[in-house]
């Protein structure tokens, strides 16, 4: 179909673009004084808009985020409020001057750190000139992220990413102590396990949609593309994680219940909460479940930002089930030898009571089964 060409306003074209020019030019000169220098502009009495000429910028925080090795540097983040220039450096104390000069402010800064413990002095500078209180801060540097940092990856060949927090390296008490109520006699004797290396684990289940991309099915009783996938068995996921060229795999035990507690050791790990009162600000279970999962990520995350470690769905282990932790490993590894029938899933469920979602319980089931309330996260080697 050929379409009508617009006809000429009877005008004339040139009068018409003078028409419509002289007061859109009348229109930028009265609204944005551009004949004005950038001191006679009035602003608006933001103290955070560097050039408001009382405007007088911050330095919120500084944080450690990664070291890759010993010979890299490291990678920190600053904050800052109203300033576009930044300058930084190690200092050994408190009151240390900055020998620094001025930068422009990004998101992410490098520093020839070792490590372990170090003062970090920040100043920013605003538009106006305005310079901050110098902030003083200590940072713990280690090999890798630091802990809860967040990153995504590619799912195998599908479309889909999963995001993925740092769980750093270090060590922590498996189990459960002997008078924590509720307690279960698989949950000790209380041992430490040692991690020298830190890992990546799933911030959230493994969700429908992830498992839709990757095995074209899906096979979960509660539909819902941000709802945990459930209803796939141990061997399930073992084909799964071939489908992804097993880049990612299932935690061992003490990775889960390590990540689980990040750095806790009470009974969960948002406190004791002996009666339950604090539990729905961070699991779905059998008190507040909306009769059956819900979208992953709807409640609190722990502190190193991984969400539904209690609630929601069970999560598969890649450990054998054993009635003990009477010589379990001390290394972090999967316990897989001597073998048994059942394989271990942690976690509580929206089909369960809080008893279940305590970070030391433990359940085992046989690893061709499948539940509603039975499914998974990954984690992946640094």
């Amino acid at each position: 179909m050929t379409k009508k060409l617009r006809s000429i306003h009877p005008f004339g074209l040139s009068n018409v673009i003078k028409l419509m020019v002289i007061p859109l030019v009348y229109i930028l000169i009265n609204s944005c004084d551009v004949f004005n220098s950038p001191s006679e502009i009035k602003l608006p009495h933001n103290p955070y808009d560097g050039r408001n000429p009382e405007a007088v910028p911050e330095v919120l925080n500084v944080d450690f985020k990664f070291k890759l090795s010993a010979k890299d540097p490291a990678i920190i983040s600053i904050s800052t409020k109203a300033a576009t220039e930044i300058r930084y450096t190690q200092v050994n104390q408190t009151g240390d001057p900055i020998t620094s000069g001025y930068q422009a402010v990004q998101s992410e800064y490098q520093l020839n750190l070792s490590v372990g413990n170090h003062v970090i002095a920040a100043q920013g500078k605003a538009l106006n000139g305005n310079e901050s209180v110098v902030m003083y801060q200590t940072i713990n540097v280690v090999i890798g992220y630091s802990a809860g940092e967040e990153c995504s990856f590619p799912l195998g060949n599908s479309d889909k990413e999963i995001v993925m927090c740092w769980i750093p390296p270090g060590s922590f008490d498996m189990g459960s102590p002997g008078i924590e109520q509720d307690r279960d006699n698989d949950e000790g004797p209380v041992h430490k396990v040692i991690f020298m290396e830190g890992y990546w684990m799933g911030k959230y289940e493994v969700t429908q949609d992830q498992w839709e991309a990757v095995m074209g099915n899906n096979p979960s009783y509660f539909g819902g593309a941000d709802r945990p996938v459930e209803q796939v068995s141990w061997n399930d996921i073992q084909e799964f994680e071939s489908s992804i060229d097993n880049s990612f795999r299932l935690p061992s035990e003490a990775e889960w219940e390590y990540a689980c507690r990040a750095g806790t050791s009470t009974r969960f790990y948002w406190g004791e909460d002996g009666n339950a009162r604090e539990i729905s600000n961070y699991a779905v279970y059998s008190s507040n479940a909306p009769g059956g999962t819900a979208s992953v990520g709807t409640k609190q995350a722990n502190a190193w930002g991984l969400n539904d470690m209690s609630g929601n769905v069970f999560e598969w282990c890649e450990d054998w089930y054993h009635s003990d932790y009477t010589n379990a490993p001390a290394d972090s590894s999967a316990w897989t030898s001597p073998s048994g029938s059942h394989r271990v899933n942690r976690g509580g469920s929206w089909y369960f009571n809080e008893k279940s979602c305590r970070s030391g319980n433990r359940y085992g089931d046989l690893p061709l089964v499948i539940y509603h309330n039975l499914g998974f996260r990954l984690v992946r080697s640094f």
